[in-house]
């Protein structure tokens, strides 16, 4: 019981912390790309973890602050990385777009 207990607190944690991330990228336009990638990794741990706060990071992908936080990859991080040249683009998929698509599906 205690154990489920932490988990279910880790959970919430990782929540506020993803929410915060969020937030804070509405606020400051372009996020930087260890942000991102933290924003990402976080959402995907919530989406294999326990069901409501999965949901929740779902349900805020697709708001309004989760779109534009996603565009905000689209034309920034991308174009970033075409002009730095190839390296910098795999890193920008490892670190960024496939984590995005594994929150997605």
């Amino acid at each position: 019981m205690a154990s489920n207990r932490r988990s279910h607190n880790a959970q919430d944690e990782k929540l506020r912390e993803w929410k915060r991330l969020l937030h804070q990228s509405s606020l400051i336009p372009c996020p930087s790309p260890t942000v991102v990638s933290h924003f990402f990794q976080l959402g995907l741990e919530l989406v294999n973890g326990d069901p409501g706060p999965a949901q929740e990071a779902i349900k805020l992908s697709a708001s309004n602050d989760g779109l534009l936080f996603i565009k905000d990859i689209a034309d920034r991080h991308v174009h970033a990385a075409q002009a730095a040249g190839d390296r910098p683009g795999l890193r920008l998929w490892t670190t960024e777009i496939k984590p995005l698509f594994q929150l997605l599906f």
